[in-house]
């Protein structure tokens, strides 16, 4: 299940995320894949968010310093602290001023199914679905932010999906969200 949130933001707030993005990664260079939960800790700060990497692995520690989402920025930056392989860093930065630049792709095709996108007590908005591409492929499609989304998806009808760079998927959620540049849902009955 794909989880989006939409958020109002402004201006201040991207800039408030991008300083927190550049603080943490500047301070992470001191951290060695030796370093303990204590010296990450002492480094960086309490985390916005402490979990395990899953319900079988309680003993691999996953904090959240910065996860931050608009229609033109993705921050994200993440501590992993594993009893095996030790303290790494995750992080990444999308700026649309820059995913802009590379080359438009377009892709149609007939939506197959129409999925309900989120779970749990956060809001959700967006959609998801799974989509036979005029190319003869099958994949999902899904956005978390609706402001470059025209319609709504339905069984039969037709998506016309316009992004920047060649992604892997078709998933315009966090990171992916500044590469979307247009959904466009046309209704079975073509009205």
């Amino acid at each position: 299940m794909l989880l989006g949130l939409i958020v109002t933001a402004t201006a201040d707030d991207a800039d408030a995320a991008l300083k927190r993005y550049e603080i943490l990664k500047q301070n992470s260079a001191k951290l060695k894949p030796s370093s303990t939960a204590a010296e990450v800790l002492a480094t960086l700060g309490e985390p916005e968010e402490r979990r395990f990497a899953g319900w079988v692995d309680i003993d691999t520690k996953l904090w959240r310093y910065l996860d931050y989402t608009d229609d033109s920025h993705h921050f994200w930056f993440q501590v992993t602290l594993d009893p095996k392989k030790g303290c790494s860093i995750s992080e990444a930065k999308t700026l649309r001023s820059l995913v802009a630049k590379l080359p438009k792709q377009v892709v149609n095709g007939t939506i197959i199914d129409v999925f309900p996108i989120g779970f749990g007590a956060r809001p959700v908005t967006g959609f998801c679905c799974s989509v036979r591409f005029d190319d003869g492929g099958v994949k999902y499609a899904s956005a978390s932010n609706l402001t470059r989304v025209t319609g709504r998806p339905e069984r039969g009808g037709r998506i016309r999906i316009e992004f920047y760079g060649s992604p892997p998927n078709l998933i315009f959620e966090r990171a992916g969200t500044p590469c979307l540049e247009s959904v466009r849902f046309t209704p079975a009955d073509g009205k």
